[in-house]
């Protein structure tokens, strides 16, 4: 098979897994990613058809409400660029700031969490999903793992973006903002390589779970890796009060609702993808006819893994 062919093959496969290493991403991997545009300007995560979880420091204060962009890939908050397709400008009717937040210094926050109820429910569509919270549990058993931090910039206009993270421990976070860090409900990371993603409420996830939003306080330590956006509001201690809130079930909001569903759709993306491919390239090359059994031969292997997740079994992709 020619090497190129190989390739694309490769990344169309790894779009099953959501892992083609790219700096910049779409809405259609990370669906749940919105931009709130209230008080201030900030990235948000939504959780359901009528929620969106963000920094309550982005709202709090607002008396008229706030403006909800979803599904959208250029900067949303630019309002020359909404006439792109498939996406959707939500209002809130009810901001709810957790009734403990408070600000202990500028740019440090206690309880930094709120909730924007919206007018409309939302009607799902390919980019335009909940997302899945990381349960607290599973923020407990973290180490210094992987972090993939995806938003945008507030210095250039670019489409939705990803950038790699790595978690730092307690110790160490403690040590780069005291005293003005709270382990209970923050954490802290590194970023891997040049950073440009710095609008404040970023999304932080692992393993396809959200952990929290980025926010940007003001470092109190002198050591050079401190920057001024690495500090993580955590999701996790504050999923009793979003279940209180919204009257959704934890196990919901950190359960793969629709996994059967999404990973159908992304297998029927991928066949026709791979069906383009042939009809186009490969129909009537006879030096190109081993390829075209091979995709062929692909596509019958990516229709019996559908099969199987419509049965209910979740296949398991090696790396």
């Amino acid at each position: 098979m020619h090497v190129n062919s190989l390739y694309i093959v490769g990344c169309l496969l790894l779009l099953v897994k959501q892992s083609c290493a790219v700096t910049e991403t779409s809405p259609l991997i990370y669906p749940f990613h919105a931009v709130v545009d209230s008080i201030f300007v900030c990235s948000a995560l939504l959780i359901s058809d009528q929620y969106v979880l963000c920094p309550a420091q982005c709202v709090n204060g607002s008396t008229w409400g706030a403006k909800i962009f979803l599904g959208f890939n250029a900067d949303a908050f630019f309002q020359g660029r909404l006439w792109q397709k498939d996406t959707e400008v939500a209002h809130a009717s009810n901001i709810i700031v957790h009734d403990k937040f408070v600000q202990v210094s500028n740019g440090s926050f206690m309880n930094n969490i709120a909730l924007l109820q919206l007018t409309k429910r939302v009607s799902f569509r390919k980019n335009i999903r909940p997302g899945v919270l990381m349960a607290k549990e599973e923020l407990q058993l973290l180490g210094e793992v992987s972090l993939n931090v995806t938003g945008w910039s507030t210095d250039i206009v670019s489409n939705l973006s990803l950038s790699e993270a790595r978690l730092l421990n307690k110790d160490y976070c403690n040590l780069l903002y005291q005293p003005n860090y709270f382990p209970n409900q923050e954490a802290c990371m590194e970023w891997e390589g040049e950073n440009s993603l710095t609008l404040t409420g970023n999304l932080v996830s692992t393993n396809q779970r959200v952990l929290g939003f980025v926010i940007r306080p003001a470092c109190l330590s002198k050591i050079p890796q401190c920057l001024n956006h690495n500090k993580i509001v955590t999701i996790p201690p504050f999923l009793d009060w979003v279940s209180r809130q919204t009257n959704i079930s934890i196990q919901e909001l950190t359960t793969f609702k629709t996994e059967h569903a999404e990973l159908i759709e992304r297998m029927d993306d991928l066949l026709w993808m791979l069906q383009e491919t042939d009809d186009q390239h490969f129909k009537d090359s006879r030096r190109l006819a081993r390829m075209d059994v091979t995709l062929k031969a692909l596509m019958e292997a990516l229709r019996q893994i559908r099969a199987s997740i419509e049965d209910g079994c979740v296949p398991f992709f090696e790396p």
